[in-house]
């Protein structure tokens, strides 16, 4: 007897529904001298005797076959070995399936292993890779779980982030408040900061990541952090804070289907016990990137926004701009700040042709500097002739995007999340969106592109130059596009989850 067996389930948030009741049309269209058909709400194909014992039989042969392949692929392990060290040799960024990778994992040793676990589950087809990184994370869990078991200390926060060598935006600014303030100095402050995805950074980097993890009651976060993945937070809390404002271009499971985007099972994001943002606006696309439930989003407001709130921050951070670039004194001043290309660190890119700083500087008659602070995951920089290098600046990626808006006159963009901040500002912005379409069908946005941004937007270098020579901003957009997006504009949104996290604390406690 052989059976179809359909498996329908429904994920919402972190629930799985899988009982269904349906019914089945009366007719179903199969060939009845091979099938004897019966069904109440299911379907069973009955096939003759002489069908099945052919089918198992085939089926007996392919695993003895795979089988023999597996054994004679550990015979070939050595010739596997060598075959890694020549193809590393000459390709030094190679990764598990014998492709190249930018900014891979530079350590010899796991590549070639990785390669060599490759090449049997092609050799034998048997996940032989997908067994060893399943039960090598198994074991991970296991440590970690046994771990929190033994170290977790009272009233301890940990902020991770991958996004520089030094805590930025949200998290530190959560992190310096609870730093500082008196009502909590009796937290214990766990960081573990670096510009590197934390797959392919140092043994040591992750041995302490891990011990700080486990001795800590709630986890800061500010992107996706690979460990989401493989280790469970039975007795912590997870909170996500993410790096940007408001909701713009699509992630996590709202690109399923996407280049990039996770497999429906996949367990990045769903493991949040809550995750912050800037308004009620958002909160079903956050629902829905994350996978979680609507009630785990919380529109506590965004920290490193209230930096726009304290004059006394502006002042002095424009007093340092100028101190540090004195040129830049009596010039209007465009701010740059494209997003990347790609799904990810390792793919991410802007194609820099597309835009000509030294042309745009001319042809506005010299009367605009231009300062360009490229995403963390852009690593090409402009070409900058050295006449030019005083008036125009490509400023190192872990500068804070932030700081610069306070000095910022015109905000060129395209679909960064920038547009956000600089709307608290009433900057005029121009988005600069060549390759709309292309974005539109590999990445998306959470609202109609056209009618959201709260700017002109222009197709072409020439465009966006006659737009500045016009002074048409369309800034008329930008009151709307703030109130909808920020839900308090009132400089506290750092102490709203300071007291949130203090609240968890105690309830743990």
């Amino acid at each position: 007897m052989g059976k179809i067996k359909f498996d329908l389930s429904l994920y919402y948030g972190d629930k799985i529904i899988n009982d269904f009741t349906f019914k089945l049309d009366n007719y179903i269209d199969v060939d009845p001298s091979k099938y004897i058909i019966t069904h109440n709400d299911k379907i069973n194909l009955v096939k003759n005797h002489e069908k099945t014992n052919s089918y198992n039989i085939k089926l007996l042969l392919s695993y003895i076959i795979r089988i023999i392949a597996l054994i004679v692929s550990i015979f070939l392990i050595p010739f596997f070995i060598i075959e890694s060290i020549f193809i590393m040799a000459k390709t030094p960024y190679l990764n598990s399936s014998g492709g190249i990778l930018y900014l891979e994992d530079k350590s010899i040793i796991k590549r070639g292993l990785r390669h060599i676990l490759w090449r049997i589950s092609s050799f034998s087809n048997f996940p032989v890779e997908k067994l060893f990184i399943d039960f090598k994370n198994y074991i991970l869990d296991k440590f970690y779980q046994l771990a929190v078991k033994l170290y977790q200390k009272e009233n301890t926060v940990m902020f991770i982030s991958e996004r520089g060598d030094n805590l930025t935006g949200n998290l530190k600014f959560v992190h310096d408040y609870m730093k500082d303030n008196e009502n909590t100095k009796n937290i214990n402050i766990k960081v573990s900061s670096i510009n590197q995805s934390f797959p392919i950074t140092s043994f040591k980097h992750k041995w302490r990541t891990y011990k700080d993890m486990a001795r800590s009651n709630v986890i800061l976060l500010d992107n996706y952090f690979s460990p989401v993945n493989i280790l469970n937070f039975n007795n912590q809390t997870l909170i996500q804070l993410w790096h940007a404002s408001g909701a713009f271009k699509t992630f996590g499971f709202t690109r399923f289907g996407r280049p990039g985007g996770p497999k429906l099972d996949s367990k990045n994001h769903r493991k949040y016990d809550m995750a912050i943002v800037s308004s009620n606006a958002v909160i079903d696309c956050y629902s829905e990137a994350y996978g979680v439930s609507s009630d785990k989003i919380l529109p506590l407001g965004i920290p490193r926004t209230d930096i726009f709130f304290d004059n006394d921050y502006i002042d002095s951070t424009k007093e340092n701009f100028y101190k540090k670039y004195p040129q830049l004194k009596d010039k209007k001043i465009i701010l740059f700040g494209p997003t990347f290309r790609g799904t990810n660190r390792r793919n991410g890119y802007y194609p820099i042709k597309k835009f000509d700083p030294v042309k745009i500087y001319n042809d506005l008659n010299q009367e605009y500097a231009i300062v360009i602070k490229r995403h963390f995951f852009i690593n090409d920089k402009f070409k900058i002739p050295k006449e030019y290098s005083g008036y125009i600046l490509d400023l190192d990626v872990n500068e804070d995007i932030n700081d610069l808006l306070f000095v910022t006159d015109i905000l060129i963009t395209d679909y960064s999340s920038t547009a956000f901040e600089a709307s608290l500002l009433d900057i005029p912005m121009i988005f600069y969106a060549f390759d709309l379409d292309d974005y539109i069908s590999n990445r998306s946005f959470y609202f109609e592109y056209k009618s959201f941004v709260p700017g002109k937007i222009t197709y072409s270098q020439d465009e966006l130059i006659n737009s500045i020579k016009n002074n048409d901003f369309e800034d008329y957009k930008i009151k709307d596009f703030k109130n909808k997006f920020f839900e308090e504009v009132d400089g506290k949104s750092t102490e709203r989850i300071v007291n949130y996290v203090l609240s968890v604390l105690e309830n743990n406690n």
